[in-house]
This record gives C-alpha cells, sequence and structure tokens, in this order.
C-alpha cells in the first residue's frame, strides 16, 4: 500500500514539474529578443543537445560551453540543439512552430536589435529595395508593406524587403557578412490592399487600379530616394508610407519614383511611354485616389478635344470613351460635362493640372482583342519573356497584357505555343513569313490607335514598293492590296485620306522600309484572301513605268 501511495506520489511530482517545465519554456516563447528569431529552424552541425529550462540557459550554453557554437535552436520540448554551419546537415531552414527561437552567439563586435540577427541572410521573395537612413526606418517600411514578412538591411543603408521565408528565389541562407542586420516584422502581417477581388477585376480589366493611370509618366519632384519594387501593389504602398509623396511613377522594369508637385516638378516628363512606364499612381490617401479604377479625381490633362456631352454619372462618362475608337481618355467635371480627348499632354485643349473642377479623369479599357493588332503567317524577332503551351489565342494575348509587363507582342504557332517577346534586342526568332505561325499580335494598350482585323498600328515592315496612291481611307488603301497581284501588304499612312502604299515581297524586298517602329503610320494591314495567279514581277515592272 505504501509503494502504490508513493509511486502515485511520484506520477503527481513528475507531472507538476513537467507543467512548470513547459510553462517555463513556452513562457518566453512569443518574447523578441536580440539576436533571436521567434518560430525559425536552422540547419547546421549539431555540437551538442542539452536539456534545459528556459531560453536564457540553451543561449548561455551556446555563448560559453562550446567555442564552435554558432547559434541554439531552442524547441518546446526543452531541447536545446547547439549548432554551427560547417556542415548543414542536422535540422532544416524552415519556419517551425515546435521551436520557440534560434538565437545567434552574443557577441562584443555584434548588436543586433530585438528579433534581428547580425550578418546572417536568409533566402525569401524580394518586394522591394531601397535606400534607409537607419535601422529603424527599413523596419518600419517592412512592417507596411504587404506581405513582407522580413528586412534586410545591409552595412551601406540599402534595405530590402521580403516575403516567403526559406522558400523564395532570392538570397542565400546563411552568413551575410555584407547585412548590418536581418529583422523579423514585430506586427502582424496587413491585408493585402489588393485583396478585394472586384477591384481587382476592373483593375485588370481597364489596366489600372482605382488612383491609378496605365502607362503614364508625370514629371514631379522626388521624394526620397528610388526604389525597387517587385509588384505594383509594393510602389504604391512606399509612396503610401512615404512622408510628403503625392504620387508614385513605376516603370516596368520595377524602378518606383516617389514624387510630389505634380505636372510641374523637376524630374521625369509628362507623356505617354508604355514601352518604360508601368503605372502613375496617386497616394491612397489622397482624394485623387478616391476614383473608379484607371480614374484619378481633381486632376485634367490636356489633349484634343473629340466632343463633350453631358451625363448623369462618371460610368456614362467612361462608356462614351470606350465607345469612341478614338478616345484616349475622358475628363468627367462636377456639372456634368463629360469630354472625350485624344494625344494626351500633346493637345491643346485643357491644361495638365490639378483642378477642383474635374470629377474624375479615366482612362479608355484597353481596345478589344479580336485579330486587331494582328498579322496571319508572321514570324518577329524579339526576347522570349516566356513560353506557354497549350492555350489559345485570346489567353496568349491576354497574357501579354498581364503576366509580362515587358511584353510589346506575341507570337502563337500552330500548336498552340505562345511566345511572350519584347522588342528591346533581336534574340529569338526572325522576321519572316512563317507557315507554323498562326498570328503576330501586338499588345492593346488602351491608348493604342484603333485599327481593323489584320493590321497593325506603328511597326512598319520592309518589302518591294509596288504602288503608291494618294487620296485614299483605310478601307481604299486594303481594297487596292486586295486585288494587286502581288501585294502583301499596305500601309495607310494618316487617318482620313492619305497616302496608301502597296508593297510586296516582306522582309526580303530591298526598297523602303524598315521592320522599326513609326509613329506617323496609320495602319499596315495584311492582304485579305489569297494571293491572285497573275504574274507579279510584269506587274511590278508596268506599276514602275
Amino acid at each position: 500500500m505504501l509503494c502504490q501511495r508513493y509511486e502515485l506520489q511520484l506520477t503527481l511530482l513528475i507531472a507538476v514539474l513537467a507543467i512548470g517545465a513547459a510553462q517555463s519554456v513556452t513562457a518566453n516563447a512569443g518574447t523578441n529578443l536580440p539576436g533571436c528569431l521567434v518560430g525559425v529552424n536552422l540547419a547546421g552541425r549539431d555540437l551538442q543537445v542539452i536539456r534545459a529550462t528556459d531560453l536564457e540557459t540553451c543561449r548561455q550554453a551556446c555563448d560559453t560551453s562550446d567555442k564552435e557554437c554558432l547559434f541554439a535552436v531552442f524547441n518546446v520540448a526543452g531541447d536545446c540543439y547547439l549548432k554551427n554551419i560547417d556542415y548543414t546537415t542536422d535540422g532544416a531552414d524552415a519556419l517551425d512552430a515546435s521551436v520557440v527561437q534560434t538565437c545567434f552567439r552574443r557577441r562584443a563586435d555584434a548588436a543586433p536589435e530585438e528579433a534581428c540577427v547580425a550578418a546572417w541572410d536568409i533566402r525569401g521573395t524580394n518586394l522591394a529595395a531601397t535606400d534607409t537612413d537607419g535601422r529603424e526606418s527599413c523596419r518600419q517600411l517592412c512592417e507596411a508593406m504587404p506581405g513582407c514578412h522580413f528586412s534586410v538591411r545591409t552595412t551601406w543603408g540599402r534595405c530590402i524587403l521580403r516575403g516567403a521565408p526559406f522558400t523564395g528565389d532570392a538570397g542565400q541562407t546563411g552568413h551575410g557578412p555584407s547585412n548590418d542586420q536581418l529583422c523579423w516584422r514585430r506586427t502582424p502581417m496587413p491585408a493585402d490592399a489588393a485583396a478585394d477581388s472586384s477591384a481587382a477585376a476592373q483593375a485588370a480589366q481597364r489596366g489600372a487600379a482605382s488612383g491609378c493611370l496605365p502607362g503614364v509618366n508625370l514629371a514631379g519632384l522626388d521624394v526620397g530616394p528610388a526604389w525597387w519594387t517587385a509588384s505594383r501593389e509594393a510602389c504604391r504602398t512606399a509612396c503610401d508610407v512615404a512622408p510628403g509623396c503625392v504620387f508614385s511613377v513605376r516603370n516596368k522594369d520595377g524602378a518606383c519614383f516617389l514624387k510630389k508637385d505634380p505636372f510641374s516638378g523637376g524630374a521625369g516628363s509628362n507623356e505617354v511611354d508604355p514601352w518604360t512606364v508601368d503605372q502613375a499612381c496617386w497616394k491612397r490617401q489622397a482624394a485623387a485616389a478616391s476614383a473608379d479604377a484607371a480614374c484619378v479625381r481633381a486632376v485634367d490633362i490636356a489633349g484634343t478635344d473629340l466632343a463633350t456631352i453631358q451625363t448623369a454619372s462618371s460610368d456614362e462618362c467612361r462608356q462614351a470613351c470606350d465607345g469612341n475608337e478614338s478616345c484616349v481618355f475622358s475628363v468627367r467635371l462636377l456639372d456634368g460635362a463629360c469630354i472625350l480627348r485624344a494625344s494626351p499632354f500633346t493637345g491643346t485643349n485643357g491644361v495638365s493640372s490639378v483642378s477642383l473642377a474635374v470629377d474624375q479623369l479615366c482612362w479608355a479599357s484597353p481596345r478589344k482583342r479580336g485579330l486587331a493588332g494582328c498579322l496571319p503567317g508572321v514570324n518577329y524577332d524579339g526576347v522570349d519573356l516566356r513560353v506557354l503551351s497549350g492555350v489559345d489565342l485570346d489567353t496568349c494575348r491576354r497574357a501579354c497584357e498581364t503576366l509580362e509587363q515587358r511584353c510589346t507582342f506575341v507570337v502563337y504557332n500552330n500548336a498552340g505555343d505562345c511566345f511572350l517577346k519584347s522588342r528591346d534586342a533581336l534574340a529569338n526568332g526572325a522576321d519572316s513569313l512563317d507557315a507554323s505561325v498562326q498570328q503576330m499580335c501586338f499588345r492593346i494598350w488602351s491608348y493604342s490607335p484603333a485599327v481593323d482585323e489584320g493590321c497593325i498600328s506603328w511597326p512598319t515592315i520592309h518589302g518591294t514598293d509596288l504602288a503608291g496612291i494618294p487620296d485614299l481611307d483605310r478601307e481604299g488603301c486594303r481594297k487596292k492590296c486586295d486585288v494587286t497581284p502581288g501585294c502583301y501588304f499596305s500601309i495607310h499612312y494618316a487617318a482620313g485620306n492619305a497616302w496608301c502604299t502597296l508593297r510586296g515581297d516582306p522582309f526580303t524586298g530591298g526598297y523602303w522600309g524598315q521592320d522599326v517602329y513609326v509613329r506617323g503610320i496609320d495602319q499596315l494591314c495584311w492582304r485579305r484572301g489569297p494571293m491572285p495567279t497573275a504574274a507579279a514581277a510584269k506587274l511590278r515592272v508596268q506599276l514602275r513605268q
């Protein structure tokens, strides 16, 4: 009986001690300590595994027990792993809920802040980067950036904001001698400002979010250093948290410029530049940003007036612009007047400025795709940005607009392969007729000149000039090519009645023309229907006489 009572008391004592130990182990689990990261496991060679009643005991063991110990991993079971990174065979680099904290050996020459470690790097996904004047400013930027899990500040002040710890494609987990400190965020992850599915759908449909204009550059005075950003959202957030920032301009290469004094500041220019600029966005807290997708409030931009109508709503005004093929943007005034405009910044109507008389200014929606902007059976040289397989043509064209910001055209072949391309350099493919290509299509910008199906705007193609005919409209120019033996394509040079060139031998002819952007061209159109059977060579001689 006494033996049974003793065993019961011993069991209870062990249980109480276990509970107490667990409470001691977990009491400081969420406490941010200098040189420590909460809930992080790191791979390394296990030098020794000991039992520790608390985190401090574990840290002291690393500090004093073994000179080779670089860091200690302390888990909720009270196990303390003293580790080095000579061999990374033990443990794993990962977020781990069973780990209380991983703490680095305390050294006199390293003084990281709470929830930070010195001279260390962790693999992740780069969200944004900029120069900062201190440790705290770098940490605050991470805590304001959706998706940022930790920040890395270099010894020269560069602040890199990262997400997806241990799984991203930037950086390398291990020694980072050029890093001042790496810090875990101290606050809960903020909600993504772009998480609203309806707002995201509208932004995708219209080319930009509320308070933003796609492909538009704006002059302004720079506020602080430039950023590099991995996304539109990161650039907007950078402006949102920067004192004095009124609007941001993000380029397609990720460069993000924070600015004030729109239209009149000393840096940048007021122009439409879709090849370089991704979008210009007003600060979200500003009144100008409280607008529809691809719209800004209380802002006017000079242009050429096409029409002025009275509207009952801003949506009615936007639809009127979308329905007018020449309209690039609309300006709706507070009195309901809706002005449809073309030639942004270069026209003579209106003034590019902040204007309290404007309800909202909206960019036109991207033009309908169809086969406008496409040439059948044509390959075009350029850098392959991405290749998609097993997609239809419309999906291919949409991918150019949404997946690759540098994409200016696609080559879609008969096998269903979609090549997203940029004309930055000549690298992949060839300028040629190609029976394996179904369509070559240029990206449709909201401000692209409206072209007919089987036609492209701006680029011209070299070939053999067959004839030049004055005073033809678009359709008249195309009909001339359709009935002319040897004519592969026509070039109409201006809106309305204008000069029309008929051309053969695409890409191989020796007469005037280069495969480059020529903004003076109205549209270049492939012939409709098969080539006539008459001898083209004989006709060329006749036409040239």
